[in-house]
């Protein structure tokens, strides 16, 4: 994926992340500041759960109502007034 995406972006492996509950994705976010684009991979339970927690449960039930799928990737960006999150795309590899 680095290899992918140009030099000026930054890559952090965050440990911490890893068999996780979504609230500290959540936590991730909110000290990820003013920067443009942030993305987070990871595993489920805590992937599922953090799209559900930022999309709701109707997005959910209406997008992948088999449960998120092995390599599914959500392209969300926040709301006009940066307090929600809106589901752009999903895809599936």
């Amino acid at each position: 994926m680095k290899r992918a995406i140009d030099g000026a972006t930054e890559f952090r492996f965050v440990d911490e992340l890893y068999n996780t509950p979504a609230d500290s994705y959540i936590d991730l976010l909110e000290r990820s500041g003013d920067v443009a684009s942030v993305m987070l991979v990871g595993h489920n339970p805590a992937i599922e759960e953090l799209f559900t927690t930022l999309v709701g449960m109707d997005v959910v039930n209406r997008t992948i109502p088999e449960g998120y799928p092995t390599s599914g990737l959500a392209v969300l960006d926040q709301d006009g007034n940066g307090e929600g999150w809106v589901l752009r795309d999903f895809l599936v590899g």
